[in-house]
């Protein structure tokens, strides 16, 4: 997005027309006007240039931001699992994968199993939902089935 205290005193109607998303260089409405003034306009003399990574659809406007993201795709991933032998680019990729898929170190994340497919989950309510595949009904009809059961509990719970 544009600075508007990088505009100049002439760009004025730049401003009028950042609102309403018309570009006042080449009159066509855009929905992201910011971003096509300041990097796509061709008709813009003060645009910037837009770095694009040839592996990915990475894009900056700072060429050394492109430069230190494209040695992310050919450095050597010296960050390796000890348990499923992954590897990253990363200590922190490598916590988090540690965190998530082998559900260790501080603070690791809950993992909810399926007991009849393996399939994990990470909330609650996908996994819920997830049940009702195997119990062939629909995720209202199963909801319904639990909230009666629970109420079922809680009311022999209450005659003893």
């Amino acid at each position: 997005m544009l600075n508007i205290c990088m505009l100049s005193s002439t760009s004025i109607t730049y401003v009028y027309f950042l609102f309403q998303g018309v570009c006042p260089y080449c009159g066509v409405f855009y929905g992201n006007l910011g971003q096509h003034v300041g990097l796509y306009c061709p008709k813009n003399p003060n645009r910037q240039r837009a770095y694009h990574c040839c592996y990915c659809k990475f894009r900056s406007c700072d060429r050394a931001t492109l430069l230190e993201h494209k040695a992310t795709h050919v450095l050597a991933r010296d960050f390796k699992c000890e348990i499923c032998d992954s590897s990253f680019f990363t200590r922190q990729r490598l916590v988090r994968h540690m965190r998530y898929v082998h559900l260790l170190g501080t603070n690791p994340v809950r993992i909810y199993t399926c007991d009849r497919c393996g399939k994990r989950f990470r909330y609650h309510s996908h996994y819920d939902r997830h049940l009702t595949i195997h119990s062939g009904m629909s995720f209202f009809q199963y909801l319904e089935e639990c909230i009666r059961v629970q109420n079922a509990d809680d009311d022999n719970s209450d005659s003893l």
